[in-house]
Formats: C-alpha cells, structure tokens, sequence
C-alpha cells in the first residue's frame, strides 16, 4: 500500500515525540472543547447590527416623514 512522504514523516515524528499528541488535546481542549451558554449565546445573537450592502460608504439616512414641521 502506498504511503505518502508526509505521512511517514508525520508517523516517524510521532513516534519519536509522542508528547505532541498530548499537548493537540491540551490545545483542542483550550480552543474548542467547550460548553456553550445558550442563553448567552442567544442574546450575543440578538444584538448584532446588520451591516450596510456596502461597508466604505456611509448610505446617509432617509428623512423622516413622520415631521410635520417641515412643511
């Protein structure tokens, strides 16, 4: 069966440095392993401002027609 170089590599490392596994699950586990707060998570979701079409122009606001002052 065929096996690539990288693999090889990958393995013959593996083999002589086997603490790499342990700090990837030490890693995983800091990075993404985590429990999610779903009410947080809602709320974060709730106040996202949504974004113009386009971001370098500032569109100006439509005037308000609900002032009667303005004849």
């Amino acid at each position: 069966m065929y096996e690539s170089d990288i693999t090889k590599f990958i393995r013959d490392l593996l083999e002589k440095r086997p603490e790499i596994k342990e700090d990837q699950k030490k890693a995983r586990a800091m990075w993404w392993d985590k429990n999610l707060d779903r009410n947080e998570l809602k709320r974060q979701e709730s106040v996202i401002v949504p974004r113009s079409s386009y971001v370098y122009y500032d569109t100006p606001a439509a005037p308000d027609k609900s002032d009667s002052s303005k004849g």
